[in-house]
């Protein structure tokens, strides 16, 4: 049935969408630092999310999300989605939250990892058990894709 899987492609493109946006995937947020306002260089790779509106995490543990973020980017380091990925889920396995959800979004779309979305699921329903939000909503519309 076609049909039927376009219209479970386009719940998951908009579950997707609507977990950038709280993620701060837009390049409006991908451009807040300082060091890189006025930046007239664009990457061709997926925004990446911008870590002060994750869920709450280590000094040490931000950074490292940061790094991962200019990885997934190529924003101040070379591009490199793969190593950027990696180093998301080793942080999620370590329990992160706003890991778990940017790992996530990388299944869910791909980025970095091969396209799994019961992994996606899975690493969503990780950060919702922790009681994030965001979390809780984006695993709504996993749930409702898959009803569809």
């Amino acid at each position: 049935m076609p049909g039927k899987r376009l219209g479970r492609n386009r719940w998951l493109v908009a579950g997707a969408l609507l977990c950038a946006c709280w993620l701060g995937l837009s390049e409006a947020g991908a451009e807040s630092d300082g060091a890189e306002r006025g930046s007239t260089t664009t990457s061709s790779a997926l925004p990446a999310p911008s870590v002060s509106e994750l869920p709450a995490t280590t000094p040490a543990v931000r950074a490292e999300l940061e790094l991962a973020r200019r990885l997934m980017s190529g924003k101040g380091v070379a591009l490199d989605v793969v190593a950027g990925a990696a180093l998301a889920e080793r942080i999620a396995e370590s329990g992160n939250a706003a890991a778990q959800m940017i790992l996530s979004s990388y299944y869910l779309v791909g980025l970095g990892v091969e396209q799994k979305s019961d992994v996606a699921a899975g690493w969503m329903q990780k950060a919702a058990d922790q009681n994030v939000p965001q979390a809780q909503a984006q695993l709504a519309f996993f749930y409702i894709a898959a009803s569809a």
